[in-house]
């Protein structure tokens, strides 16, 4: 990711209206506002209103919201002007009127076009990895979850080779020892399959030293490494 780009922090609100924000999360959204370049986009006005109030974030920031929904997602030259923003340092927040922004939602385009211009894009709490692993890399709707591969060598290798050939999105897991492991399994079958696959890799998410990847699996490992870490592995279905 470019360090001089601004960053797209997606902010994930309870679905019930009763519920509230962690102050953890309200602290992080408060330090990207007091930055000189932000913005908030949201879905719908009314909602994204109420919730932002009842939340007891700055009223100020309300007039400055802009829009993104399905009436103007698809719309190029919104997105070109939102990635250009990015790219000249603005920090963006895509605040949710319930729910996890850019899971299978308006929000998915645009967290595809940040990853195609190393735009970095993370989150604020959630509370599950798969599902926020799969917002974050802005991959299809049509997806399936694996879990964990199989211990038993012949096994994973089974498992694997059916997983690259899949026309759905997967959502792999792993324990953190085998993350180096996974992704070498994962080549071997590709280059035997003659597949090129792209994949997301979501480690250590909502962590402080979180790392999040998309590319081909030899561009994964060759960051990754050697490393240790709590991980999700996303394949993206045939598009």
């Amino acid at each position: 990711m470019n360090k001089k780009y601004g960053s797209l922090t997606l902010i994930p609100t309870p679905i019930s209206e009763q519920g509230g924000l962690t102050a953890e999360t309200i602290q992080k959204i408060l330090a990207i506002l007091k930055l000189d370049q932000h913005q908030v986009i949201c879905e719908e006005p009314k909602a994204s209103r109420r919730r932002w109030l009842r939340y007891g974030l700055p009223r100020e920031e309300i007039e400055q919201f802009e829009y993104f929904n399905e009436h103007n997602a698809s719309n190029g030259k919104n997105l070109d002007h939102i990635i250009s923003r990015l790219k000249k340092g603005t920090e963006y927040l895509l605040f949710s009127d319930c729910g996890l922004p850019g899971f299978c939602d308006p929000g998915q385009e645009l967290v595809s076009r940040c990853h195609d211009h190393h735009v970095r894009v993370r989150s604020t709490t959630f509370y599950s990895s798969p599902i926020l692993a799969l917002a974050l890399s802005g991959f299809g709707d049509r997806h399936l979850f694996h879990g964990f591969l199989a211990k038993d060598r012949n096994q994973r290798k089974k498992e694997i080779n059916q997983i690259i050939n899949k026309v759905e999105t997967t959502i792999i897991m792993d324990t953190p020892y085998r993350l180096n492991r996974t992704m070498m399994e994962f080549k071997e079958e590709e280059v035997k399959n003659n597949r090129q696959n792209s994949y997301f890799i979501g480690i250590n998410l909502n962590e402080v030293n979180e790392l999040c990847l998309r590319g081909s699996i030899n561009q994964i490992i060759d960051i990754v490494g050697t490393r240790k870490d709590p991980f999700i592995l996303i394949k993206q279905g045939k598009v």
